[in-house]
């Protein structure tokens, strides 16, 4: 890993973190976050136990490895320290990444299962 520099935040303001996602100050080696969720809306205000993640296949299935390889062209200066003032965002879900630092390597995968039902017209 290359060598570890200080990264001094002076202020974060972030209303939430859900379905792991990571806020990160500092260098890292690696970073894996890893989300399966199963969102359900529905009509009316009785909910059951119906659905479950063994009964989603969709949760089974094997995620693609990214097929596309973009070549990015980065200048910078590292300098002995990473100086940031502040930060403010809403929030990060299903394995989203707030990073200030360097990370060697990382890989972040989300299963999301949106299920809305609706009452009968009836």
């Amino acid at each position: 890993m290359k060598p570890m520099r200080d990264s001094r935040v002076q202020r974060i303001k972030c209303h939430s973190l859900e379905f792991s996602s990571i806020l990160q100050v500092g260098d890292s080696e690696q970073i894996n976050p890893y989300a399966d969720v199963l969102a359900i809306q529905q009509e009316g205000a009785v909910f059951s136990n119906e659905l479950t993640f063994e009964e989603q296949g969709f949760f089974q299935k094997q995620l693609p490895e990214q097929l596309i390889t973009v070549p990015i062209e980065i200048k910078r200066k590292n300098y002995s320290s990473i100086d940031v003032g502040g930060i403010e965002m809403i929030g990060a879900t299903a394995s989203s990444i707030v990073h200030i630092g360097s990370v060697q390597t990382g890989n972040s995968k989300a299963h999301v299962k949106h299920v809305r039902r609706l009452r009968n017209k009836d």
